[in-house]
């Protein structure tokens, strides 16, 4: 009886293992996503669960921020730097100390927090499957 028990417990856990978030080893980016940001795959920092919903967690630093555009650059888990600019949507707050921030005040060196989203990408699974 022993035996069953540790075999069901093995079971469980092995599930458990297999239900992991993904890494960033594990995501394909869109083609959209790529030409939006080209150094998307070298600079993910991890992949986030918020709210129940899949994120890419990118880390950028500011270097310049308009009125409709910021210049960025992307850090890299390594802390490689890959230079950015986007047209961040309408709307658009960074959260600078728990606190969100419209484009026109965020300042050269602040570091921000980007999450793209799942429409943005995909896992791939290692065996060759989706």
């Amino acid at each position: 009886m022993k035996t069953a028990s540790a075999f069901v417990a093995l079971i469980v856990a092995s599930s458990a293992a297999l239900a992991q978030a993904p890494t960033c080893d594990d995501i394909e980016y869109k083609p959209s996503t790529l030409e939006r940001f080209p150094s998307v795959a070298q600079s993910c920092n991890s992949v986030v669960d918020r709210n129940g919903k899949l994120y890419v967690r990118l880390v950028a630093e500011v270097i310049r921020a308009g009125s409709d555009s910021v210049s960025i650059y992307l850090v890299g888990p390594d802390g490689s730097k890959f230079r950015q600019e986007f047209e961040p949507p309408p709307g658009f707050r960074a959260m600078i100390g728990g606190r969100p921030t419209p484009l026109r005040d965020l300042r050269r060196g602040e570091e921000i927090h980007l999450y793209l989203p799942e429409s943005d990408w995909q896992v791939v699974d290692a065996t060759g499957s989706e």
